[in-house]
């Protein structure tokens, strides 16, 4: 598309609308909405040799309302993963979330594994993820993939232990506005705005519009891994962004939605 002078940039932003009956995202090229997020966007650099949308990601935090939990720290490639339906983590790392939650592990007939928890417990409950000093704070509740009566099901699904990296599939990014830049090598990522009704549509033409690099930006990450570290969160660790909190109506298969239900916008994408 930018070689037919479409658009400016090799860029795309995607919403997924959480709020619909029907599979549906809005994948952008060339272009930003700024009614799909909330707060600040924070800029990262796409991992080094990645031919994937990995960026690192140095820590895990929850709260509860009352206290704040450290559930990880340290550095760790995460793969942002349209084509993955939930959010995959090594077994340590997902334990400790769903202690701190409160949820139930089963099996059904099949020998799949799902965590349940009362819907209830969930209202005040955040996650606060750490993208080299970026953090975006998005309600555990987001997570959701069903709901039967009193009980929802959490979006959560172990990685293989051996993988090097995390996978954080559509029930991550039903929580988020991000914009991927493939000229500069470069991810924004943001609250989305699950109450959008409009748009605000802007050409991306330079850098990412309205998009700060995140703090360690520059820094040399090491890729080690996250190490388990339950406690209090520091002083030093506060939450930028907050959501409205909603209950996620999160359909399976982001990837399958785009393909039906890409929006193209030609005066967007036009905005010259």
């Amino acid at each position: 598309m930018k070689n037919q002078g479409l658009i400016y940039k090799n860029t795309y932003s995607i919403y997924l609308d959480e709020t619909s009956d029907t599979d549906s995202a809005v994948l952008l090229f060339g272009a930003i909405d700024h009614d799909k997020y909330t707060g600040d966007l924070g800029l990262l650099p796409i991992a080094t040799n990645s031919i994937d949308l990995d960026v690192f990601l140095n820590g895990i935090y929850m709260s509860d309302g009352d206290s704040n939990v450290t559930i990880a720290t340290g550095s760790v490639r995460t793969l942002l993963d349209t084509g993955t339906s939930l959010t995959l983590l090594p077994s340590n790392v997902l334990e400790a979330i769903l202690d701190q939650i409160g949820a139930s592990t089963s099996k059904d007939k099949s020998g799949s594994t799902s965590y349940t928890v009362k819907c209830s417990s969930l209202k005040d409950q955040t996650f606060t993820f750490d993208f080299m000093g970026y953090e975006l704070t998005v309600p555990v509740s987001g997570f959701v993939t069903e709901k039967s009566g009193k009980t929802c099901t959490l979006g959560f699904d172990l990685a293989d232990d051996s993988d090097s990296e995390y996978t954080f599939g559509d029930t991550f990014l039903s929580n988020i506005y991000f914009v991927a830049d493939l000229d500069d090598n470069e991810i924004a990522i943001g609250v989305a705005n699950t109450e959008s009704t409009s748009e605000d549509l802007e050409a991306i033409t330079g850098s990412v519009p309205s998009a700060t690099k995140a703090p360690e930006y520059s820094s040399t990450q090491d890729a080690s891994g996250l190490k388990l570290e339950t406690g209090s969160i520091t002083d030093s660790v506060h939450k930028a962004v907050k959501s409205s909190g909603a209950v996620a109506n999160v359909k399976p298969n982001l990837a399958n939605s785009l393909i039906c239900s890409i929006v193209l916008m030609a005066s967007l994408v036009l905005l010259i």
